[in-house]
């Protein structure tokens, strides 16, 4: 369903101070230990609301999953509805979750 990769971010890099780096990953490897996946499309254009579910809702809540370890072996999937590449790496930078290409 989601292809061989999937691309997700350094959760540490935050908490360190320090620039998160994009990186695509096994999607097995990636969901080996998640029973329930969340798809959150959305473009990163202030002017919709799916900016601001992503920001006020969805990144604080899978940040406090992560630290808890995620008890609720749960994974957010962002699919992009973004016109082009650089609109989905500047709204993708800002997410704490995994993310299908850009395509």
């Amino acid at each position: 369903l989601f292809g061989d990769k999937i691309l997700t971010q350094d959760a540490l890099a935050e908490i360190e101070k320090r620039e998160k780096e994009i990186v695509e990953k096994d999607t097995d490897e990636a969901f080996a230990d998640v029973d329930t996946i969340m798809l959150c499309f959305a473009a990163g254009n202030p002017a919709l609301p799916g900016r601001k579910f992503t920001e006020n809702v969805l990144n604080p809540l899978y940040k406090k999953s992560e630290m808890l370890g995620n008890p609720n072996k749960t994974a957010v999937v962002f699919v992009s509805c973004d016109q082009d590449q650089a609109a989905f790496d500047e709204y993708y930078g800002q997410m704490s979750f995994f993310a299908l290409p850009y395509c």
